[in-house]
């Protein structure tokens, strides 16, 4: 096979040398590994290119045309070398170590001058090397300089600046794999980018392709990482990807072969160092960084001096042109910066600290004045190097450890980052052609591989594996294809196989849309000429496509369990995010165009089918109906807002809503309400619950809608629905609510054995029975809850039926309680028994009291004067069952203190009051605690209070009887004293009643009266 006569363009040579004129020793050896190497030894070789034959041809009529033969060397390698050998051999720096290089040829004038001859040598290694010589015998004419200088693909044209060549070498002028395709074929140049994906794939891009992923394999950069595949992987699977006979594959393999290697870059990001050593007098640094490719310090970069510190922070970036990818090594040196004279050093006296300090001025100070040989009075603290052939393919991101100049290791870190580059084309379309084409052939491929599977394509591991996700890296990076341009490609990709009805996953195509507008956007950020690109027309005509099928699923949005599907919600919500996206990208969209029609269309539907509902299971269905609204919109509510946090799907469809369903709706409740009015059979009572479970869901969809629309609910169509129910039907409610409530507490009270236990209710923990709780349940369950169901703001009458019924309940229950009195006799029995039972009413009554306070408290409903008060009616209730049960007592109270006022003697007296001490300490402390409640326990004191008061205040107005046994005792001293006696009943009446630390019996008993009365009797005691 021969090779045309073609420049091979390499950045990374030394243009220089190879530019001069009297530069007439030249060498050029051609490496060139056979295929059974190549395939052996493919993860380690260097990147150069192979020829099977090289034939050197005359550019015109009359040249000589001369072919070398080359022999195998015993390792499979061949090599050719050309030395034109006039006084001593070029510097073989100038020449890549292991690079290839296409034949050069010369002009026509140049090979006449020449003469040339053959040898053959053996090298140090064994290799057979044969060795042309040309003898060089004049010096070009000045007329052929310009064609020599375009003859020499290295030269610079005269006044270009360093800096100028240097930008020059980042952009490449030639694609070679785009003109090796060519040269091969296949012209993938003519084929328009958009019609890519639309087309199929022939046998003749086929072909391309396989051209294309052989040779990015061939040129395969860095090492293996932990999610890459390497060569052999590589190659098994590019047999796989694209279907070729074995003669077409090894055909194509050898095309690739003669194309040159794209010229690699290194990228190196000084980021930042620390804890480097200190080198100043002020026992900080002033550290800078060099950094070199190989032994080249001639193209040494430096970064920026960062003073006074041992951390500092650069962050910049440098680039050099890579010459052998194995064998390549970036040298980086960290120094500390000097003053270089003589009054600059003698300034830094004045940061000196400590001794350390001084000693770092001094050494520094006369290193200024004497070098000593020195290149530099900078002082070193460090270097590091990067073998280029131990980076991964994505690159480095690492800390380094600092050593010293013989290799030990030193103090300080520094923090790096490297990656290999293309040198950038001026033009990459035919890149993103070859890219697009084989992001489509991989990711086909993928999707065929999950045909077997009933997953939906969630992430990129399901349909790029390993070998497929390393091809396309490998070629994005050596057709300088950006980052954001290969995301755009696979996102088009994606959309275009979507609309193929391929199954992706939304979360997926959210996600990856979400990758690529950021990308775009930071290519945006920068105005990056590539924006230009054919690529972005196509992707937002990807975007527009992307928007469309979202746009067609929410068409049919309510055909979407989504109130109770959490995976459909999942998926919804990311399909709003595609559309938020897809804004983003290509501006306002119809979306909520779309979601408005649909959701009329669904309206004018139900609306369609209320109308046809018949009375029998009619309010099963409205209520069905009304519970799937409110949660639907509530659920698509906190959608919307999570990703559009400013809209509402409420709000953008409640005007059709209102117009199609509000009309139906009102008629069906006001049939449903007044057949609820009519029912009155036991068997009915399912009907009238339903009916209040529709004006309970009517409510609270109203009152949803309400909120979400900002809107009064009595200015909503739908918040009339309490007038098509009628206030008729609520009261209807409520009386059959009370009275299936009064009938069942009536038959919990019958079944009370008014036994009193410690039971925990409305907040207290009281001696009670189990006929109050029970009783307080149901009017939580039946009136409190319809109270809730029914009641509306500015709605007073439920509020009174609500109250109404309460009453009548409470009062129920204490009729109840006060039946069982005649009807267990209890106070025939109320010494064997029945006082204790006795003592249970007014226990229960109170607790019902205490709830039927929280009860209204908790409802926030005012009471009106003409309102019940039924906690003050069911404590009144109270005071007079204490006051029946203490009328049992109370005669036996009068006994003892009629018994004190009539005591003959004072010895008598006294044992008469300590007999009542020990009376009323028995009926208070011992019956009346154990048997009663804390507040009734105070109202029945209360009342032996009274009672003892009361009977004092009308044995004080009595005269005292003279008898001549009174005039005896009186004049013996033995004659008692009847009101010492009262003052006695009062103080132990006072001393066993009033008990409490909290002083409740205090203001209940000793009260101003009471004191006026001790002291009146003090005062007729010594009066006497």
């Amino acid at each position: 096979m021969s090779t045309e006569n073609e420049p091979s363009v390499q950045a990374d040579n030394n243009q220089d040398d190879l530019a001069k004129g009297d530069d007439i020793n030249r060498k050029i050896s051609i490496h060139m590994p056979t295929f059974e190497r190549r395939k052996s030894e493919f993860s380690s070789v260097p990147r150069s290119k192979t020829f099977d034959t090289i034939n050197s041809e005359a550019s015109e009529e009359g040249n000589r045309r001369s072919k070398s033969p080359i022999k195998r060397t015993p390792i499979g390698q061949k090599i050719l070398t050309l030395t034109d050998n006039e006084g001593q051999r070029s510097d073989t720096s100038s020449t890549p170590k292991g690079k290839t290089f296409n034949f050069i040829n010369t002009n026509a004038t140049e090979e006449g001058n020449r003469r040339k001859t053959i040898t053959i040598r053996t090298a140090p290694t064994g290799e057979k090397i044969l060795t042309l010589t040309d003898h060089k015998s004049n010096e070009l004419p000045k007329d052929d300089t310009e064609k020599q200088s375009k003859g020499n693909i290295f030269s610079t044209p005269e006044g270009v600046t360093a800096r100028e060549k240097k930008e020059a070498s980042r952009v490449l002028k030639i694609d070679h794999l785009s003109k090796g395709v060519m040269k091969a074929g296949f012209d993938i140049g003519k084929v328009d980018l958009s019609q890519i994906l639309h087309d199929d794939i022939t046998d003749e891009y086929l072909q391309c392709l396989y051209i294309v992923a052989t040779y990015t394999i061939n040129n395969y950069f860095g090492i293996p990482g932990p999610k890459s595949d390497g060569y052999k992987k590589l190659s098994t699977f590019i047999n796989q990807l694209i279907p070729l006979t074995s003669a077409r594959r090894h055909e194509n393999f050898e095309k690739s072969k003669t194309i040159p290697p794209p010229p690699f870059i290194i990228t190196v990001h000084i980021i930042e160092a620390e804890d480097l050593m200190i080198k100043d007098a002020d026992e900080l640094s002033d550290p800078f960084c060099k950094v070199w490719l190989n032994g080249k310090k001639t193209q040494l970069k430096k970064t920026e001096v960062k003073s006074h510190t041992l951390n500092p922070t650069w962050n910049e970036t440098f680039q050099f042109s890579l010459e052998d990818l194995r064998n390549d090594i970036i040298y980086i040196e960290v120094w500390d910066s000097d003053p270089t004279t003589f009054t600059q050093n003698l300034k830094q006296i004045k940061k000196i600290k400590g001794m350390r300090g001084c000693w770092y001025f001094c050494s520094d100070f006369m290193e200024n004045l004497c070098c000593c040989g020195r290149d530099t009075v900078d002082d070193f603290l460090g270097k590091t190097e990067v073998e280029v052939g131990t980076l991964y393919a994505e690159g480095i991101d690492e800390w380094l450890s600092l050593k010293s100049l013989k290799g030990t290791p030193v103090q300080g870190q520094l923090h790096v980052a490297m990656k290999i580059e293309v040198t950038k084309p001026k033009n990459n379309i035919d890149a993103l052609k070859r890219h697009l084409l084989l992001v489509r052939l991989c990711l086909e491929r993928g999707l065929k591989e999950n045909d077997s599977s009933d997953l939906s394509i969630f992430c990129w591991d399901q349909i790029l594996n390993s070998s497929a996700r390393t091809l396309l890296f490998q070629h994005s990076v050596q057709g300088n294809i950006s980052v954001p341009e290969d995301m755009v490609c696979r996102f088009i990709t994606i959309v275009h196989l979507a609309v193929q009805h391929f199954v992706f996953d939304f979360q997926f195509l959210s996600s990856v849309l979400k990758e690529t507008k950021e990308s775009v956007e930071q290519l945006q950020y920068i105005n990056d000429p590539s924006l230009s690109s054919p690529l972005f027309d196509i992707y937002r005509q990807a975007v527009e496509k992307l928007l469309e099928i979202c746009l067609k699923i929410l068409g049919s949005l309510h055909s979407f369990d989504l109130a109770e599907d959490k995976a459909k919600r999942v998926e919804f919500e990311s399909i709003l995010k595609c559309v938020s996206l897809c804004q983003g990208v290509i501006g306002p969209t119809n979306l909520w165009t779309t979601l408005r029609s649909e959701a009329e269309t669904w309206f004018l539907n139900k609306a369609q089918e209320l109308k046809e509902v018949k009375e029998e299971g009619r309010n099963v269905i409205i209520l069905n109906f009304l519970n799937f609204l409110k949660s639907y919109h509530k659920t698509m509510d906190q959608m919307i807002q999570t990703v559009f946090p400013q809209n509402s799907y409420t709000r953008e469809v409640f005007e059709p809503l209102e117009n199609n369903l509000c009309e139906l709706l009102q008629f069906q409740v006001t049939q449903m309400a007044k057949e609820s009015r009519g029912l009155t059979k036991v068997k009915d009572v399912k009907k009238k619950e339903e009916a209040i479970e529709v004006f309970g869901a009517l409510k609270e969809t109203t009152l949803y809608f309400s909120e979400i629309v900002q809107q009064p609910i009595h200015k909503l169509q739908l918040g009339q629905f309490h007038h098509w129910f009628g206030i008729n039907t609520i009261y209807s409610w409520f009386a059959w609510r009370r009275d299936s409530v009064s009938a069942r507490i009536e038959m919990i009270v019958n079944r009370d054995d008014l036994e009193n236990k410690l039971i925990e209710f409305s907040g207290r923990c009281e001696k009670q029975t189990f006929s109050v709780k029970q009783s307080a349940d149901l009017i939580l369950k039946e009136l409190y809850h319809l109270w809730k169901t029914v009641s509306l703001p500015n709605c007073r009458d439920t509020d009174d039926f609500f109250l109404g019924a309460v009453h009548s309940c409470c009062m129920k229950y204490l009729e109840s309680l006060v039946e069982q009195i005649h009807t267990r006799k209890l106070m025939e029995t109320f010494h064997n028994g029945g006082k204790k039972k006795l003592c249970a009413i007014p226990n229960n009554v109170w607790s019902l009291s205490c709830f039927v306070g929280n009860l209204i408290a908790e409802s926030g409903i005012e009471l009106l004067p003409e309102s019940p008060d039924t906690k003050f009616s069911l404590r009144m209730a109270c005071k007079i069952l204490c006051a029946d049960i203490y009328n049992e007592t109370k005669f036996n109270v009068f006994n003892y203190v009629k018994k004190i006022f009539l005591a003959k003697t004072s010895q008598e007296q006294e044992q008469l009051i300590k007999e009542y001490a020990m009376f009323i300490n028995k009926l208070i402390k011992r019956e009346a605690s154990a048997d009663m409640s804390f507040e009734i326990y105070l109202l029945f004191i209360n009342n032996i209070w009274n009672h003892v008061v009361k009977l004092i205040l009308l044995l004080k107005g009595k005269k005292e009887m003279m008898t001549c046994a009174n005039r005896l005792n009186k004049c013996l001293g033995k004659a008692s004293n009847i009101y010492e006696g009262l003052l006695s009943i009062l103080k132990e009446t006072e001393e066993i009643c009033y008990f409490d630390e909290e002083g409740k019996l205090k203001e209940l008993m000793l009260n101003a009266d009471y004191e006026f009365l001790k002291q009146e009797l003090e005062q007729m005691k010594y009066n006497r």
